[in-house]
């Protein structure tokens, strides 16, 4: 990914020969995600093309940072449902059967 975005943006700024231009837009033929990339930085410029690609890779990042905590997450939620049963069961009344009454 890091590749096709360093080939948008020289693209973008004219740093590619006439072949690389070619080949990057034969390569779009083939691949829908790249022609919409390159049909979506036609209206901006290359800086403004590298400042909205770094500040999204910085959400990504603070994203996954947020969900190392996930494991633990989960190991709480089974615990409290675990706990939740072994209450209810505990809490429950008992039924007693006929056949251990005896009469007086």
């Amino acid at each position: 990914m890091d590749d096709r975005l360093n080939d948008i943006i020289k693209y973008r700024k004219g740093e590619l020969s006439p072949k690389e231009m070619h080949a990057l837009e034969r390569q779009t033929l083939n691949d829908p995600f790249l022609s919409e990339a390159l049909e979506g930085t036609e209206n901006i410029s290359a800086e403004d093309l590298m400042s909205d690609v770094s500040q999204i890779n910085r959400k990504i990042l603070k994203k996954k940072k947020a969900t190392l905590f996930t494991p633990l997450r989960i190991a709480a939620g089974i615990a409290l449902v675990i706990g939740s049963v072994i209450l209810f069961y505990q809490l429950t009344p008992k039924k007693e059967s006929l056949a251990l009454k005896t009469e007086n």
